[in-house]
């Protein structure tokens, strides 16, 4: 599980820092022969001269956004699956019958009533361990 939740972790910042700063992106100077000196300049002053004819554009990374939705909503699957869990950001269908949505809270309200019978357990074993302990260091 672990390993998912670090690829959907990893996926969401890696995409929005791709958009946001055109990382791995190069800057392209089409018909003009420019020096160190040039480019230092233009970088200080912040202004581009090429001749005329010259053209200059970024080259970027083409992202298929597509393949990354695709990605994450294969990710965020499998993780309910595994976990066996209900996801509720799903658009059910307006049609769907009550019974099938039954079915699918069925198992969630199990496994919370499992859970709370573990924790009523375990809240019951601490108290016997505190009063056993307040027995032995108070004789109370």
């Amino acid at each position: 599980m672990i390993s998912l939740f670090d690829a959907y972790s990893a996926l969401n910042p890696d995409l929005v820092n791709e958009i946001a700063d055109h990382r791995n992106a190069y800057l392209v100077i089409e018909n003009a022969k420019l020096e160190t000196e040039d480019l230092l300049n233009m970088k200080k002053m912040g202004i581009i001269q090429v001749p005329a004819g010259g053209k200059v554009s970024w080259l970027t990374k083409e992202i298929n956004d597509s393949f990354v939705k695709n990605e994450l909503d294969n990710i965020e699957r499998k993780i309910f699956d595994m976990m066996d869990q209900v996801n509720f950001n799903e658009n059910w269908a307006s049609n769907t019958s009550s019974l099938a949505l039954r079915n699918k809270l069925l198992n969630l309200e199990n496994r919370v009533a499992m859970r709370e019978a573990l924790m009523e357990k375990a809240i019951k074993q601490r108290l016997r361990n505190f009063f056993t302990f307040l027995h032995i260091k108070e004789g109370v």
